[in-house]
């Protein structure tokens, strides 16, 4: 039974390795937020995506337009696209001469990628690559080998707000950097503190669904009304659950791991306004210009 147990769980985590990571940070109590994107919870994310809330979090398609036609850039890498549907709506409102020529597609989630690929394919945006890319974890070739030519910059983009969900901001950025060429351009857009309280458009049935379905990824009968959210000291949207004893005892039994009695599960950064300073002072990051949105 366990053995059985544990395939279906590789199954979902899109390979052992995944799910041996979240296994490991459930020991820590602390998982990373790129699980609840994987396998079935792609499509969990998915419908969360399509809620007006969570379109409020992560819109700014207008400005990230804006700049995209500024930078004048025909292929471009587009790092965390997700279901498609933010990228889509930047995609509409380009005019049609700063609209991409190529576009590679990088995302940690398969089932993700397969998703946003659908996507943009029957929304008729051209020459479509895409590849696998954890950017936590380091650099990526996969962009060194898309490129047509070394002579021509590429426009990275990191729109969303996708920035505001790894543990370590700085240490993303500069696998960007190593995975980019010094005369391309970065496009980030992140959401940044402000004084409305963030957490009344995480109070949904799809959000609470979202984050905890990498627990039912494993077998828990983890009920997403358990999930509790908080705001962090630094501004950040956090959430946690507590699981029981015989929760623990199961993952125990089925995996051989000991997780913690109180897990956070998910952290969504909203105080930005020291990155700009910090990534200037870090000279592996000379390379970066950080333009503000409105301007």
């Amino acid at each position: 039974m366990a053995a059985r147990a544990v395939l279906e769980a590789i199954e979902r985590f899109e390979g052992e390795e995944n799910l041996k990571g979240f296994l490991d940070e459930l020991s820590q109590g602390c998982t990373s937020l790129k699980y609840a994107y994987i396998g079935p919870a792609a499509f969990t994310h998915d419908e969360l995506a399509k809620r007006d809330g969570y379109k409020s979090n992560v819109d700014a398609t207008s400005v990230e337009s804006r700049l995209l036609a500024r930078f004048g850039i025909p292929d471009r890498v587009e790092i965390g696209p997700g279901n498609a549907l933010h990228s889509l709506q930047v995609f509409d409102e380009l005019p049609a001469a700063h609209r991409p020529r190529r576009t590679l597609l990088l995302d940690f989630s398969q089932a993700l990628l397969s998703l946003c690929l659908a996507r943009m394919i029957a929304r008729g945006v051209p020459e479509l690559s895409q590849a696998q890319w954890d950017f936590e974890s380091g650099p990526t070739s996969a962009v060194r080998e898309w490129r047509d030519s070394l002579a021509q910059p590429l426009l990275a983009m990191v729109i969303g707000h996708t920035l505001g969900n790894p543990a370590d901001v700085l240490s993303v950025l500069r696998n960007i950097g190593h995975s980019l060429e010094p005369a391309d351009r970065l496009l980030v857009s992140i959401a940044l503190r402000t004084d409305v309280d963030p957490l009344p458009n995480y109070r949904t049935p799809e959000f609470f669904m979202a984050a905890t379905e990498p627990f039912r990824m494993i077998g828990l009968g983890l009920e997403p009304s358990r999930l509790q959210l908080a705001i962090g000291p630094s501004g950040s949207v956090l959430a946690h659950v507590d699981l029981t004893a015989s929760e623990i005892a199961l993952i125990e039994d089925v995996f051989g791991v000991m997780a913690r009695s109180r897990v956070r599960c998910f952290e969504s950064r909203r105080l930005f306004a020291e990155l700009g300073r910090d990534v200037a002072d870090d000279r592996s990051h000379a390379g970066f210009v950080f333009v503000r949105g409105d301007r």
